[in-house]
């Protein structure tokens, strides 16, 4: 704009008038605004909020030029890495990273443990490093005596079982 002048009898000089523009930094974070900072095409840096946090993540503001228009500068959002380890008997089978998307682990298969069956205990993936143990439930077999093609008795018994109580034969007429 020009600065006021009054026309007269005589020569006069008009000056332009400069108003500096003023733009905006609008800092956002999944979708909500965080923090609108103005500026201008004189200013260098500004003052940037901190990103908000997010449970498993590591946030930082994307890379922006300050300039001549204003500008939205978002939150970057990155996973975490962690670790899930799975043990057996008190022995590493496998470590295998995970971050707070992974909705399921690729887990190794139990250690085979004579006369047990193992499974992996039950675990809840978050934003953490977590322990995996086997579970080993042991067997149970029996031992079913027969005689003439009939069951006698069915007993049970496990791999640590040493001895097992028979029961009598029966009596067959003539045999001993």
């Amino acid at each position: 704009m020009w600065e006021s002048y009054t026309l007269g009898n005589t020569d006069i000089t008009i000056n332009a008038i400069y108003t500096l523009n003023t733009y905006t930094a609008t800092f956002m974070a999944d979708g909500q605004v965080v923090k609108v900072v103005e500026f201008n095409i004189h200013t260098t840096s500004i003052d940037e909020p901190a990103v908000p946090a997010k449970i498993g993540y590591t946030a930082e503001w994307e890379s922006y030029t300050l300039g001549d228009a204003s500008i939205i500068i978002n939150a970057i959002y990155t996973p975490v890495t962690y670790t899930a380890t799975f043990v057996a008997d008190g022995q590493v089978v496998k470590a295998v990273e995970f971050t707070v998307e992974t909705s399921e682990l690729d887990e190794p298969d139990v250690p085979a443990k004579l006369g047990y069956t193992g499974v992996w205990e039950t675990y809840t993936l978050g934003a953490e490093n977590i322990t995996i143990n086997a579970v080993y439930t042991i067997n149970t077999y029996t031992a079913t005596f027969m005689a003439d093609g009939q069951v006698v008795k069915v007993v049970e018994f496990n791999i640590h079982t040493t001895s097992i109580e028979e029961p009598a034969v029966p009596a067959k007429l003539g045999y001993t």
